[in-house]
């Protein structure tokens, strides 16, 4: 599904530029979001374009596979799924979380531009991330 998803955002790309940009605005925020931004406010954003290299990160997303080094990742790490995400569905958020061992999981109701939609709770769930990895590296150099 995901080298499908991918093959199609290249080609949609390569294409035609605005339907691409258009592509990513149904498929990156949720329905509700979506609905709440008005017909007028998602041809503004269409109209702002897409961000600047994301041909270069359609492709490399199409090429690289990090699944053989997971297990070897040995840092503290947080692992954040959106539930509504159709880009990258949450389940490959779970599978991340699960190749990681030691890896800390959470979720956020969002799709996949949670960081536009829910950046107050994206925050606090890595504030929180970082604060109990120093409290834990402090209690070990103690």
């Amino acid at each position: 599904r995901q080298q499908l998803y991918f093959d199609l955002w290249h080609r949609l790309d390569q294409l035609d530029h605005e339907t691409f940009g258009r592509f990513l605005q149904l498929n990156g925020w949720t329905t509700a979001q979506v609905n709440s931004f008005g017909v007028a406010g998602v041809e503004e954003m269409v109209s702002g374009g897409v961000p600047a290299g994301i041909g270069r990160q359609i492709a490399l997303n199409l090429e690289l596979d990090i699944t053989e080094i997971l297990p070897r990742i040995t840092a503290p790490t947080l692992v954040i799924g959106a539930t509504h995400d159709n880009m990258i569905p949450v389940a490959h958020s779970r599978a991340l979380h699960a190749a990681i061992k030691g890896s800390r999981y959470a979720e956020l109701d969002a799709g996949h531009f949670a960081v536009f939609e829910k950046p107050a709770e994206l925050a606090e769930l890595v504030r929180e991330f970082i604060e109990e990895d120093d409290a834990k590296g402090e209690a070990e150099a103690a």
